[in-house]
């Protein structure tokens, strides 16, 4: 009996945007060709089961592999902590490798179904990387609009379209930062954006020269476009903001409420991801009264997002 593994045509972008790939259980090869012309050659291909791994490099090759999947092919991502370092994801041969040794569930990182939500995710990550130049592009502030999380992110009436959309894309899918051992801990995503005190007072002093710097005030920058005062910051959209002000040291404040954002950022991206396939369950991912102390913050918070889904705005 024939594996997946087996059948499947397993592909990789090296630094230099050539495509690499490892067909069923065939040496790994270099196809000399890029992207569009890459795709061309494989387009109607029978019983096409196509595989790579979620890395924000890859996203030109995702958004491109996705439309064969309306002429029958199947198209699968696993997380790019399938290889043990880096330097392994850099590496054609090693990538191509570790795909044939996945046997996470698809909820930790193993393989799933890439699906419209996927192509949206990487569609952004790809627009954000070839046009960030301090500003993202009209193409790019289009594709936020479509995105999962946005519906619940909307919510915060200080976000910033420009910086969510790094972040966001900085991010890819929430399911790479999963904790194999405790699924349910967020630090692993908020360290990886650099939410952790050292670094935040780096950047609060200016200073984002290191990546998890600029990852760290990509965040703080998300949620703090302007900062509300009087009745605006009693408003239920503000709610961060309140979390700023019951610290007395605003550095403390800042980090405290940045890492409560990535919280909230997370449970909601995997919420409307889960709530899309067929494994969604009756129970939800995330309950507002997780993050909201009121009833009133929880009404508020559910009706906007009941108007967002619908296109309705405020």
């Amino acid at each position: 009996m024939q594996t997946k593994d087996s059948v499947a045509l397993k592909v990789h972008l090296d630094s230099d945007g050539l495509v690499w790939f490892a067909d069923g259980m065939r040496v790994v090869m270099c196809s000399g060709l890029r992207v569009p012309e890459f795709v061309d050659s494989i387009r109607g291909r029978k019983h096409l089961c196509l595989r790579t791994i979620g890395l924000p490099g890859n996203a030109p090759l995702i958004t491109s592999l996705y439309p064969l999947t309306r002429d029958g092919a199947e198209f699968e991502l696993a997380s790019p902590l399938i290889c043990k370092t880096a330097a392994e994801r850099r590496e054609p041969h090693e990538a191509l490798w570790r795909m044939r040794s996945v046997s996470l569930p698809a909820s930790l990182g193993g393989w799933h179904r890439v699906t419209s939500m996927d192509y949206i995710s990487y569609s952004l990550v790809w627009e954000v990387a070839k046009r960030w130049d301090g500003n993202i592009s009209e193409h790019a502030q289009m594709i936020l609009q479509e995105h999962p999380a946005m519906p619940y992110l909307s919510f915060i009436t200080t976000l910033s379209p420009r910086f969510t959309a790094v972040v966001l894309s900085l991010i890819a899918d929430p399911r790479w930062f999963i904790d194999i051992k405790h699924p349910d801990r967020v630090s692993k995503l908020q360290a990886y954006m650099g939410l952790l005190p050292k670094t935040m007072k780096r950047v609060t002093n200016g200073d984002t020269r290191s990546s998890a710097a600029f990852r760290c005030h990509a965040v703080l920058r998300a949620w703090t476009r302007v900062q509300p005062e009087g009745a605006d910051r009693e408003r239920p959209g503000a709610f961060l903001w309140r979390i700023v002000d019951s610290h007395e040291q605003p550095e403390r404040g800042l980090l405290a409420a940045s890492q409560k954002f990535i919280i909230f950022l997370r449970h909601c991206w995997l919420q409307a991801l889960t709530a899309s396939t067929r494994y969604s369950g009756a129970e939800p991912l995330f309950a507002p009264n997780m993050l909201f102390r009121t009833t009133g913050e929880i009404q508020s918070f559910q009706n906007h997002v009941r108007r967002a889904k619908s296109g309705l705005t405020e």
